[in-house]
């Protein structure tokens, strides 16, 4: 019960502050965002997300190539 309060708590802070700064920060700081609430989703689900952890990873990546 305490991951689950710890996971959608994190998440809450994440789309928080991607609705805070969403006008103040580069587009290269979305794709932290996105990685972030992809590990979050993956310890919810206890792992079996895996694959949408790799496209949230490749998303980074390419970001990262053409804006950062």
């Amino acid at each position: 019960m305490m991951q689950k309060v710890r996971v959608l708590v994190s998440a809450f802070f994440c789309l928080y502050g991607l609705f805070h700064f969403s006008f103040s920060f580069p587009l290269r700081y979305f794709f932290y965002c996105a990685i972030s609430l992809s590990f979050s989703i993956t310890l919810y689900l206890g792992g079996r997300m895996f694959y949408f952890m790799l496209g949230c990873d490749l998303l980074y990546m390419v970001g990262h190539l053409f804006y950062g």
